[in-house]
């Protein structure tokens, strides 16, 4: 009897005692699926040969839009977020192609072509460190890799030659003159391009109530592109072809530049509504040009420089969620 009233004493003491406080989590992963578009353009030029140089070619392949999903996943170890983020361009037509061709004082030549996304990725990860500013308001030194390949194919082309060899006067004219000749169908052209970003900057965070906003500003200490021009002839036999490659090799520092704005809100403790703007722009960078004559020959260096620049801005819907 002693024991078992010793045991109810026991037992009652222990109801009566607070339960432990669940410990904070230390690691906290967060995973988001969306969707994107992105609107803008990648440019390409070649120029004559240094030092009397000028611009001869200038090709402009737009994104008018791309249509794209992705996913993304968080890992927040206390102050520090881990991040990789993987998204895809779905292969539908993004707008137009224009291509122009320049003598030293005028555009001899004017072509116009439907432009069609043949494959995109954009593969980043990156980590960054909250530093507490005030109740609300946090600071994040933030480091980000990114990878970005595209695949773009023109065809359906027609436009204006205003060069010696098609002009009515047979000298060089400008091509919106009367001279001009007008084809109303022009070879197609493939443009594939890998761009390497190392970006590093700041991100300013704000939280009120379930809402979160921030801004991240990051500039690419170094950046690479590797660009491959197959320019078609679709016209002339296998023997008489024109076809011709062109590879053009660019870095840079400090010209390629990141802006995010941010808006998250919490609709429960597991989910969260994403919306996201990005612009990823840069200022023209030069770089060596190589070309080719055959699809499996090797390329030989040319004289003359290549150049790239691009500005993509990027709307980015999705949901993330918690386990």
């Amino acid at each position: 009897m002693k024991k078992a009233l010793l045991f109810t004493a026991l037992f009652l003491i222990h109801l009566s005692l607070p339960a432990d406080e669940p410990s904070e989590k230390t690691a906290v992963v967060k995973i988001n699926p969306y969707t994107a578009m992105t609107l803008g353009k990648y440019s390409e030029y070649i120029y004559t040969t240094p030092p009397d140089e000028y611009l001869i070619s200038y090709l402009e392949w737009q994104t008018l839009p791309l249509f794209q999903a992705g996913l993304n996943t968080q890992l927040n170890l206390k102050q520090w977020t881990l991040e990789a983020d993987f998204c895809y361009s779905f292969p539908f037509n993004c707008g137009k192609m224009y291509d122009n061709d320049y003598t030293r004082t005028f555009k001899m030549c004017y072509n116009i072509f439907d432009s069609k996304d043949i494959l995109g990725l954009e593969i980043f990860s990156g980590f960054d460190y909250k530093i507490q500013l005030t109740e609300k308001i946090s600071m994040k030194p933030t480091l980000k890799l990114m990878y970005c390949y595209n695949h773009f194919s023109a065809n359906n082309g027609y436009g204006w030659f205003g060069s010696a060899g098609y002009s009515a006067t047979g000298d060089d004219e400008p091509w919106n003159s009367e001279y001009a000749y007008k084809a109303k169908k022009v070879s197609g052209i493939e443009y594939s391009r890998h761009d390497f970003y190392s970006f590093f900057g700041l991100n300013l965070d704000y939280n009120i109530n379930k809402l979160n906003f921030g801004i991240t500003t990051l500039i690419a200490p170094f950046a690479y592109t590797k660009t491959l021009d197959y320019h078609k002839d679709e016209i002339h036999s296998a023997e008489e072809s024109l076809a011709f490659y062109m590879a053009g090799i660019q870095t840079s520092f400090f010209t390629r530049f990141d802006i995010e704005l941010y808006c998250k809100w919490q609709l429960n403790e597991k989910l969260s509504f994403i919306f996201n703007t990005k612009a990823v722009f840069g200022l023209e960078t030069r770089g060596k040009l190589y070309v080719s004559y055959e699809k499996n020959s090797s390329y030989g260096l040319s004289d003359q420089p290549s150049a790239n620049d691009l500005t993509n801005f990027k709307i980015t819907t999705g949901i993330s969620y918690c386990p």
